[in-house]
């Protein structure tokens, strides 16, 4: 096989929500950027229930622009269901849903379109972090690559490769699932439970829909035991099922080396309580542009994120006994009706 060297000021690793958003401030800072995927970028899809928040939209738009909002294909429902023991909840929905993918291609094109590099299909093998180098295996071809760069950048997920390789060990996850579902009504569901520690959903997509499950302190096969008891309570059947680790919010890491930085989940950034993590993949993906272009620190910028996640990570346990208790006591039983 042969080798091939190449060299980024910029080299990162993930192009998900923070590595493609980190990659669209540096262009439009001038820098030269190159963005590796391990996975086929025509097909990838990150387990992921689709909701942005308010947090998630301004930071959309403070990246790329006030009309951000408006060029994606959102799907807002009408209600959101909270449950716990047979009893109900009814709020407004007052966020919209877009499906991943969706929202990773539309990140992906800004990225390209300004005029950033990108090569999938390629997996790290080691890093040489006194040489600077990125040893990773093309797998579309089988050759060996040697990317040296100025700056490295992890944002390849709760099971990040840049993180492991420098740290020598994985950080602390939970396990959690998520499946396509035929569509049953247009109302988000989430679901409690007063001994689990996480929650079960139901979220429409306006083209489609999805469940899943995320469970704090659990395994994956009490994870899986949890969504079909939550499956067959609302009648929905699943067309297949993956799991992914989420982060438990207790293990954060914004900088693995010199000149060696972590955004999103491969930092460990995550809100604990709903699982949510695309509003943190977009904030620390502007905090560190920001950083290296001459702003504050990037460690300093976010350390009222870290210490919020890490609180709340905290007591997790008691977040989500509180939410359930809240249901049972301002609800009513369900019915019937739409799910």
């Amino acid at each position: 096989m042969a080798e091939r060297e190449l060299h980024a000021e910029y080299l990162v690793v993930g192009a998900g929500a923070a590595g493609c958003s980190l990659g669209y401030l540096l262009r439009q800072a001038g820098f030269d950027v190159l963005i590796i995927e391990l996975c086929d970028l025509s097909s990838k899809d990150k387990l992921c229930g689709g909701i942005l928040g308010d947090g998630a939209l301004q930071q959309l738009e403070k990246i790329y622009g006030a009309d951000a909002a408006c060029e994606l294909p959102l799907f807002r429902p009408p209600y959101l269901r909270s449950r716990c023991l047979g009893r109900e909840m009814v709020q407004r929905a007052y966020f919209p849903v877009l499906p991943r993918r969706a929202l990773d291609r539309w990140l992906l094109e800004r990225y390209i379109a300004s005029g950033g590099a990108v090569r999938n299909l390629v997996r790290p093998i080691s890093i040489c972090a006194q040489e600077h180098a990125l040893i990773c295996q093309d797998r579309s071809g089988g050759d060996t690559l040697r990317i040296t760069y100025d700056t490295l950048v992890g944002a390849d997920g709760a099971s990040s490769a840049v993180r492991r390789m420098l740290t020598g060990r994985k950080q602390r996850v939970c396990p959690s699932l998520e499946g396509k579902v035929a569509p049953a009504g247009t109302s988000i569901i989430f679901s409690y439970d007063l001994v689990r520690t996480g929650y079960c959903w139901y979220i429409p997509t306006g083209t489609g829909a999805n469940a899943g499950c995320v469970m704090y302190g659990g395994s994956a096969r009490e994870c899986r035991a949890w969504l079909d008891s939550f499956c067959e309570a609302n009648a929905l059947e699943f067309q297949g099922v993956r799991g992914a680790p989420i982060p438990t919010g207790d293990d954060i890491l914004l900088k693995a080396a010199e000149d060696v930085w972590l955004v999103g989940d491969a930092a460990g950034l995550i809100d604990p309580p709903t699982s949510g993590g695309i509003y943190h993949a977009l904030a620390s993906a502007r905090c560190l542009a920001s950083s290296l272009t001459g702003g504050a620190p990037y460690e300093e910028a976010m350390g009222a994120f870290a210490g919020m996640i890490a609180g709340m990570a905290e007591h997790i346990g008691e977040l989500s006994m509180s939410r359930a208790l809240s249901i049972l006591g301002g609800a009513q039983a369900v019915h019937g009706g739409e799910r």
